[in-house]
């Protein structure tokens, strides 16, 4: 008797199952998460794993920018006023808004920090683009743009980069929490203290 073969959709759902048995495995902070700990968790061979991603980098970065998109990119756009639709017109105004827009980024570093961690280590090490770091850059900027449609390039430009130095920023003061509380008195652990954050980066972006 022949094997039966897979169907699209089986294996679609061992795919599926791939990838959310590596992302589970990457918040619970696994210590140098090989491809047999998600083939068991994923109760899957190896070489079907390497069938579907190759190579552990390649399956470890989309199973991040799977899970980075579903607990962060969808609801908070859904929530959010982050429309090129929607302009604010007075300089509080875009204040306030810019900095819900920053809550996705900054909150998901602080509740999901194992996963987080990795993600921007290999957005650092390996920067490509599209990489969950220049998503977060790429859809603050499009905002702006829209924001300031008709001003000049070298006035966007400067816009620009703001956005890249504030990102950094974020990035920087999750990465050495013990350092930024040194340097600015402020707790990235405390929800408060991350308001405040986020309120200051918008006032940077706009004086």
């Amino acid at each position: 008797m022949k094997p039966k073969k897979r169907t699209d959709t089986t294996e679609i759902d061992a795919r599926t199952r791939i990838l959310d048995s590596a992302s589970e495995l990457l918040c619970e902070g696994t210590e140098e998460l090989t491809i047999r700990d998600v083939a068991l968790r994923a109760k899957v061979g190896l070489g079907l794993i390497n069938y579907h991603f190759g190579t552990r980098d390649a399956l470890l970065r989309e199973a991040i920018r799977r899970y980075v998109n579903a607990v962060v990119i969808q609801p908070y756009r859904a929530e959010s006023s982050d429309s090129p639709a929607y302009i604010p017109e007075t300089t509080e105004h875009r204040r306030e808004v810019f900095a819900a827009m920053l809550r996705g980024p900054v909150e998901f570093l602080a509740e999901h920090p194992n996963i987080a961690r990795i993600s921007i280590q290999f957005d650092l090490h390996s920067p490509k683009l599209d990489d969950n770091s220049d998503e977060t850059v790429r859809r603050l900027i499009t905002v702006i743009e829209a924001w300031f449609a008709g001003i000049q390039e070298k006035d966007l430009q400067e816009y620009r980069i703001r956005v890249f130095a504030i990102v950094a920023s974020i990035h920087e003061a999750f990465l050495r929490p013990e350092l930024f509380t040194f340097r600015t008195g402020l707790d990235y652990s405390r929800e408060g203290d991350r308001d405040s954050f986020r309120a200051l980066l918008a006032r940077m972006v706009f004086p």
